[in-house]
């Protein structure tokens, strides 16, 4: 979910991720882009570089500088 009042800012960078089938799985980083568009609940991002085709269900994190 991509939403302004979690703090995503436009031009900000984002690592792409799957969790892992079960909570104890480990996560697949997928990729990372770069938020070219942001709204209240929801933004766009341009994916920059990415090992697979991302998927619904797929989550981000914020990149912190």
């Amino acid at each position: 979910m991509f939403i302004i009042d979690q703090g995503l800012a436009l031009g900000q960078r984002v690592t792409v991720f799957r969790p892992g089938a079960t909570p104890d799985a480990p996560v697949t980083k997928l990729g990372e882009g770069v938020a070219v568009l942001t709204e209240a609940a929801s933004a766009t991002i341009h994916l920059r570089r990415a090992r697979e085709p991302v998927k619904a269900g797929d989550s981000v994190a914020i990149q912190r500088p």
